[in-house]
């Protein structure tokens, strides 16, 4: 979500003029290391060998998955976390520095997005193999990241704020991320053993509830709700002093439900995918 949020704010940035949505960028720019640097604490824990993450940094492997993996993550925490120190008023760069970082920024955003996904593909288990891991990752992604930046609109004081252009982002990246996640337990059913368990507990098993009422149910909500929300975007009530309101409840609640989907959908796919010991693992 951190690094889907900074890719679609810095872009929009340089898309719509540097100057526009400048309280939304800074409060993106700033949540997006923190929000990696606490899932990659979180993601070393679960390590086999638990504080062996810094492995990859000391050696020169250009054929791992990981090594590239880490560094590219690395990467993206350093030189957001740079850009933070600017948007937080610490520093101040100057328009073409920020520009500089977050045209960086975007580039190992975007490799990182991808990373995830591939990486699972590429580990050896028929239930990651299958059904565009690869893809839907990064859609996830984008859609989160979407959603956060919906959310961080919202902010007081936000007044130049990406608004509807965002809430689309939203809902057509929700909507893909759905069917992308329909497709992929649709394949299991037709892969092999190993593959077709994992869609048995995903489909009708003990994470049935968890894919059928966390992914779908509430990912659905989130989309007609987001949906709505840009329809009426231009409906609001004018005061008699000239100022423009409307209600932003809807993209609000239609945002939270599109993360409470997605990281349902990242639990099903990465903690169920590790469940179905059946076949040896090469």
């Amino acid at each position: 979500a951190g690094v889907g949020a900074f890719i679609i704010i810095i872009l929009a940035s340089f898309s719509a003029g540097w100057d526009k949505f400048k309280k939304v960028r800074n409060a993106a720019v700033v949540f997006a290391p923190i929000a990696l640097g606490i899932s990659l604490l979180l993601l070393a824990t679960e390590l086999t060998q638990t504080g062996k993450a810094y492995l990859p940094y000391l050696s020169f492997q250009p054929s791992s998955a990981v090594w590239w993996g880490s560094w590219i993550q690395l990467l993206f925490l350093l030189v957001t976390a740079v850009y933070a120190v600017s948007a937080i008023g610490i520093a101040k760069y100057g328009e073409s520095l920020e520009k500089l970082l977050g045209a960086i920024g975007v580039a190992l955003g975007i490799a990182v997005i991808f990373y995830h996904g591939f990486f699972l593909a590429d580990f050896g288990r028929a239930v990651w193999a299958v059904g565009g891991i690869p893809l839907l990752f990064p859609l996830a992604s984008m859609a989160s990241g979407a959603a956060v930046l919906v959310l961080l609109g919202a902010v007081p004081g936000s007044k130049d704020t990406p608004g509807v252009t965002i809430s689309r982002t939203m809902v057509w990246g929700s909507l893909a991320t759905l069917i992308g996640t329909f497709a992929y337990l649709f394949s299991l059913t037709s892969a092999g053993t190993e593959a077709q368990a994992a869609g048995e507990l995903f489909i009708s098993g003990d994470m049935s509830a968890a894919v059928w009422v966390g992914v779908f149910v509430l990912g659905t909500i989130g989309v007609v709700l987001g949906w709505l929300g840009v329809r009426n975007s231009g409906v609001a009530a004018t005061t008699d002093g000239g100022e423009v309101t409307s209600s932003v409840a809807i993209p609000l609640a239609a945002a939270v439900l599109v993360l409470l989907s997605i990281f349902m959908i990242k639990y099903v796919v990465v903690i169920g995918g590790q469940t179905i010991p059946l076949l040896p693992i090469t």
